[in-house]
């Protein structure tokens, strides 16, 4: 009868031993770099006077300010080198600002920051006008469009100006429509 209960122990060992490997192997399964699939991540809001501006994480764009952006999934993690720790596993990047005009404004990412929203304004040259390379300024015309054609009549009429003159400058001020 001893028999016959040691052999009913070595059969419900490897079962056992299955059962426990099995659930230390499901507890190893999580990666520590993983973030829990029901974690929503840092979500800041990037505001810009003059709004407009593009907003790039790492160059890619991701839209214009006003914006929300969620800084775990759009700064994916990677290795990078850490000053006490020497390769980390961690968010890693730039996220900058940039509007045509104005200097650029960049915030490092790290898993500490930005911590809060980002509200920038941004230094910006005032707009001048490109500078005439002829160095000639267009006149500024007073008289209706009606008004100077019938102007033209009178001269072509007069004989001021020839019939080819009279057709060019004709079509050059019904081109300003």
């Amino acid at each position: 009868m001893k028999q016959d209960n040691s052999a009913v122990l070595v059969r419900l060992r490897m079962p056992v031993s299955l059962l426990i490997a099995l659930s230390l192997l499901q507890a190893c399964s999580t990666s520590p770099f993983d973030s829990d699939p029901g974690e929503q991540g840092r979500i800041i809001t990037v505001t810009s006077i003059p709004p407009g501006a593009t907003v790039r994480a790492n160059g890619n764009v991701l839209g214009k300010t006003p914006l929300q952006v969620n800084i775990d999934k759009r700064f994916p993690r990677k290795w990078v080198q850490a000053e006490d720790y020497g390769i980390v596993y961690r968010v890693s990047g730039t996220l900058s600002i940039e509007k045509n005009g104005c200097d650029e404004y960049a915030v490092p990412v790290s898993p500490e920051t930005p911590a809060a929203d980002i509200d920038v304004t941004l230094t910006c040259s005032e707009e001048k006008p490109a500078p005439d390379p002829a160095g000639s300024k267009q006149p500024v015309i007073s008289e209706t469009m009606e008004q100077r054609l019938k102007k033209l009549e009178k001269l072509y009429r007069d004989g001021v100006i020839s019939s080819d003159e009279y057709h060019q400058h004709r079509n050059r001020i019904l081109d300003e429509l």
